[in-house]
């Protein structure tokens, strides 16, 4: 549970807070426990019990916006960190999912600004490039995603777009 607990960073992980319920889940029982036998020997503390549990849901439910869609998480994530890349393909994946793909191609750019490497930025800003119809600079990212990491869904992509190029 070491990697989600959220304690240190671990890869990817800043768009993974999702799953830090994990690792928390003894954190709840503990306090329930302890609030459980401070109420019995201490009926006056109950009150305190109340708004703990109060707080703790309304925090949950703050929490539960920012996961409510993949925009809305990967907007939060920019805001708490405007330097991931990853999280700049996420929001520009997540645009193109709507079909705004001139929302997305920004983001990928600024991936790409952050991370000159990012084979998935280069693979995805050449996609929505070419459905934009600007296949020039497509095929220059997509042989740039190409050469950081070859697979063959890569290939594809740049066949697909030399067969339009053709046409």
């Amino acid at each position: 549970l070491g990697p989600v607990a959220g304690v240190a960073r671990y890869g990817n992980q800043i768009a993974s807070d999702k799953w830090t319920y994990l690792s928390c889940m003894g954190w709840p029982i503990v306090a329930a426990g302890g609030i459980g036998i401070l109420a019995r020997r201490r009926p006056s503390t109950i009150p305190a019990g109340i708004a703990i549990v109060l707080g703790l849901g309304v925090l949950t439910e703050r929490q539960v916006r920012v996961w409510r869609d993949t925009m809305g998480l990967w907007s939060h994530t920019l805001r708490m960190d405007p330097t991931c890349d990853l999280a700049h393909v996420g929001r520009g994946t997540a645009a193109e999912k709507r079909a705004d793909t001139l929302r997305a191609i920004p983001h990928y750019r600024h991936a790409l600004k952050i991370a000159p490497d990012n084979g998935a930025a280069h693979n995805n800003l050449g996609l929505a490039l070419a459905r934009e119809g600007l296949t020039d600079e497509a095929l220059t990212h997509l042989l740039r995603s190409l050469e950081i990491k070859a697979k063959p869904e890569l290939h594809c992509n740049i066949a697909r777009l030399l067969e339009v190029r053709e046409d």
